[in-house]
């Protein structure tokens, strides 16, 4: 059973902002005990071709991209991160971009500069 363990600190200020304070053991502990519940799989990375498609279909399904946008915002992500692109990070680009390849263009500049 996992207990709580957490510290309350109010820092009086300009906007006298509430933080919660965790026990590091706590996070641990809280962390093994919501995993322990799932079942874990684990597949094989997607190849380029299967990223490109299942990414080309999700922003063109669901987030109303076009075709050749959806096919150039993959191919860009698979030239930057390989095997360990992801379509979620697709879908964020499709979003911030609006559609014109210039922003899509921009927000790939900034993920590379910026982004972990």
């Amino acid at each position: 059973m996992v207990t709580s363990r957490l510290l309350d600190v109010t820092f009086f200020s300009c906007s006298c902002t509430n933080y919660k304070i965790a026990d590091p053991d706590l996070v641990r502990e809280a962390i093994q005990a919501i995993s322990s519940r799932f079942t874990k799989l684990h597949f094989a990375p997607y190849t380029e071709q299967e990223f490109i498609e299942v990414s080309q279909r999700v922003l063109t399904t669901r987030e109303s991209t076009s075709g050749d946008n959806a096919e150039y915002i993959a191919r860009a992500l698979w030239r930057t991160h390989g095997q360990n692109a992801d379509v979620r990070q697709c879908v964020q680009i499709g979003r911030l971009s609006r559609g014109d390849r210039q922003r899509i263009d921009e927000v790939l500049v900034a993920l590379r500069k910026y982004g972990a």
